[in-house]
């Protein structure tokens, strides 16, 4: 309680100061207290023998609650901004997650976006447990491609395909394959 019999201001938690969800009505509330006081020193001002301490103790109240209605309405306005942020970042990642094509082929995700660019290859792990479009790295062989992160090779049946073919023809050479007496 105030010397003047008003309570202080009290945020969602219930301790003092304006943080949270409470701020805009902290601040509200605050400003009307300031309003109510104007009316109270107005009276006392009109009354022929002005007490000036109570004018006085009346003024510094409402410059108390000026600044809190400051104050809370300027922590509403870092939260409102704070949550523009978040929600721009889910919309974010929301449209990330739309341009996003799980290839069962290779088992990893592509841009649909980036289609033009040819296949950019990235690592379900990355994107699923962590958030994070990592772009596989490739190698000579088709269709296989490795996270660094992880550590994690992805093969299409491209891939499949191209071993299979060399370790033919690998066994076709001279002085290579299985059935080579060296």
């Amino acid at each position: 309680m105030t010397a003047h019999g008003r309570e202080g201001l009290a945020n969602s938690d219930g301790k003092g100061g304006t943080k949270g969800p409470m701020s805009v009505i902290a601040g509200l509330t605050a400003a009307k207290a300031t309003l109510e006081l104007t009316t109270k020193v107005m009276d006392l001002l009109n009354r022929p023998n002005v007490d000036v301490h109570a004018v006085r103790g009346h003024v510094q109240e409402m410059l108390i609650h000026v600044v809190n209605a400051q104050v809370a309405l300027g922590e509403a306005h870092v939260e409102i901004s704070d949550l523009r942020h978040e929600l721009e970042d889910r919309e974010a990642i929301k449209a990330l997650e739309a341009d996003m094509d799980f290839r069962v082929d290779g088992g990893f995700f592509v841009r649909k976006s980036e289609a033009q660019k040819g296949l950019i290859a990235y690592c379900p792990v990355c994107w699923k447990k962590d958030g994070h479009t990592i772009p596989l790295r490739t190698s000579e062989t088709p269709g296989w491609y490795h996270c660094s992160v992880h550590n994690t090779v992805f093969e299409t049946a491209a891939s499949r395909e191209y071993q299979r073919r060399q370790a033919i023809a690998g066994s076709r050479s001279p002085g290579g394959g299985s059935g080579s007496w060296m």
